[in-house]
C-alpha cells in the first residue's frame, strides 16, 4: 500500500514538472508543427532512460534489454504502422530515420540501467537529444525521449520532443506517462505503454 501510495505521488510530481516544461512553447513554434505535410520520425531514444524496478521484477537481463529490446521497440513501430499510427496522431506523412537512435542507444551503459530510484530528464537532456538529430533540408522531426519504464507504477514515461531539423530548435516538447496495459511477453508488455502514448496523443494534438 505504501509502495503505490509514493509511487503515485511520484507520478503526479513527475507531471507537474512536464506540464510547466511543455508551457513553454510558444503559439509560433507550434504552428511551424501543424503547418507541416511531413514529419521525420527518429526513434525512441533510451539514452538516458531507467528500468524502474529491480531484476527479479521484470528487468531480469539488462544486456538483452539495451543489445535486443531497445532495437526490437524501435523496429515494432516502423513494422507495425497501422497499430503505432503515428501518420494518423498527427494528420500527416511520416518518414522513418532511425540511424542515429540506433547508434545511440546501442551505445547506453548495461550497468545502471536498472534501479530503484525514479530518474527525470530535463530541458538541458532534451536539447542535448535534438543536437544529435538531422535530415537534409528543412522540415519537422519527432522523437520519443524515453525517462524511464516503470515496472512498479506499470507506467511508460516519455517527452514527445518536436523539432525543427535545420536549426535544432525544439518546437513542442510534451509529457505522457501512460499504463502499460499488458501484451504477450516483454516486449509487448512495454510496447502497450508505447501505443497507449500515441493514442493520447492523436487526442491531445487538436489541442496545441
Amino acid at each position: 500500500m505504501k509502495t503505490t501510495r509514493v509511487s503515485n505521488l511520484v507520478s503526479v510530481m513527475m507531471l507537474i514538472v512536464a506540464i510547466s516544461f511543455s508551457s513553454a512553447t510558444s503559439a509560433q513554434d507550434v504552428e511551424k508543427l501543424k503547418s507541416a505535410d511531413e514529419v521525420i520520425w527518429f526513434g525512441l531514444d533510451f539514452t538516458k532512460a531507467k528500468m524502474i524496478g529491480s531484476t527479479d521484477a521484470g528487468f531480469s537481463n539488462p544486456d538483452a534489454i539495451v543489445n535486443n529490446f531497445f532495437g526490437a521497440w524501435n523496429h515494432l513501430i516502423l513494422n507495425e504502422p497501422k497499430k503505432y499510427n503515428l501518420a494518423g496522431a498527427l494528420s500527416k506523412s511520416i518518414k522513418n530515420d532511425i540511424k542515429t537512435v540506433e547508434k545511440r542507444n546501442a551505445e547506453v551503459a548495461v550497468e545502471g540501467l536498472v534501479t530503484y530510484d525514479i530518474n527525470k530528464l530535463t530541458e538541458a537532456d532534451l536539447k542535448e537529444y535534438v543536437a544529435q538529430y538531422s535530415a537534409e533540408g528543412e522540415g519537422v522531426g519527432l522523437l520519443f525521449a524515453i525517462e524511464n519504464f516503470d515496472k512498479t507504477a506499470k507506467k511508460v514515461r516519455l517527452y514527445a520532443v518536436f523539432f525543427d531539423v535545420q536549426s535544432h530548435e525544439i518546437i513542442k516538447t510534451q509529457y505522457y506517462q501512460q499504463n502499460a496495459t499488458g501484451g504477450f511477453g516483454f516486449r509487448n508488455y512495454w510496447a502497450s505503454g508505447i501505443y497507449q502514448v500515441i493514442k493520447k496523443m492523436k487526442k491531445d494534438y487538436p489541442t496545441w
